[in-house]
Order: C-alpha cells, then sequence, then structure tokens
C-alpha cells in the first residue's frame, strides 16, 4: 500500500514538471525569454561597455533603447493585463508610454536612495522591475492555464 503511494506521488510529480516543462517551451511563452534576454543584455551592455568606446558604444546605445522604450511597460502591461489580450501592435503601441512612465518613476525613487543616482542604478533598477514583473505575469499566466 505504501508503495502504491509512494509510486503516485512520483508519478504526479514528474506530471506535474512535464506540464511545467511543456508550459515554459511553447511558443505562447517566447516572449519571456526574449524580455529576459533583453533586459539582462542591456543591462551587461550598459555595465561593461564605457562611455568613451566608439565601436561599442552603438551597440550599448541600441540594447538600451529597445529596453527603455518597450521592455518595463511590455512587462508591466502583461501583469495587468492578465484576462485581456490586445494585439501585438497595441501592446508594442501601449507599452512604449508605460516604459516612460516606469523609468521617470523608478528614476525618481533611486534619486531618493541614499548614493548618487547614475545609469548604472537606474538601468539595474529598471532590470530589476521589468523581470520581477516578467516573472509575475508567467506565473499568472501558469495559474490561468491551469484552471
Amino acid at each position: 500500500m505504501k508503495a502504491l503511494i509512494k509510486e503516485k506521488r512520483l508519478s504526479n510529480l514528474f506530471a506535474t514538471n512535464s506540464s511545467i516543462r511543456e508550459f515554459f517551451l511553447s511558443s505562447q511563452r517566447i516572449w519571456y525569454f526574449l524580455s529576459v534576454g533583453l533586459t539582462i543584455a542591456a543591462l551587461i551592455s550598459v555595465l561593461v561597455i564605457p562611455e568613451n568606446n566608439p565601436p561599442l558604444i552603438y551597440i550599448r546605445y541600441f540594447l538600451g533603447s529597445i529596453f527603455l522604450f518597450l521592455i518595463p511597460g511590455y512587462c508591466f502591461m502583461r501583469v495587468v493585463f492578465i484576462k485581456r489580450s490586445f494585439s501585438k501592435a497595441v501592446t508594442i503601441l501601449l507599452s512604449i508610454p508605460t516604459s516612460l512612465v516606469w523609468v521617470f518613476i523608478i528614476s525618481l525613487i533611486v534619486n531618493f536612495l541614499p548614493g548618487r543616482i547614475t545609469t548604472s542604478s537606474v538601468i539595474t533598477a529598471l532590470s530589476i522591475f521589468a523581470i520581477g514583473c516578467a516573472t509575475i505575469a508567467i506565473i499568472l499566466e501558469q495559474k490561468k492555464h491551469e484552471d
């Protein structure tokens, strides 16, 4: 009897792991990996590439611009509008002003923290916010998917 219970628990555990694996590897969740990947790439480019390095500075500008204008707002919108979906064009158009608002709010918060406000501190705080929002959104989508 005990062996049957242990076997059932193990089969439930493997079934849960496979459903989580299928959930994360589905094509509808690619936004999460792109958002986190772009966030990490922008963070690394800002922290590693110096401001006076002309050939590489353009990579920093490009990744930083995409990050600042799109990622925080997009991840926030995925959390707020979990039950309602917009078209891709509307989502991108709404994420630009939302991102700018979050950049201003987080910059204001960083300004009141001890120390100086720098590009590195703002981009780090925005990265934490964006990855946190993306993770919350993917967890909420998983719960919605299970129901």
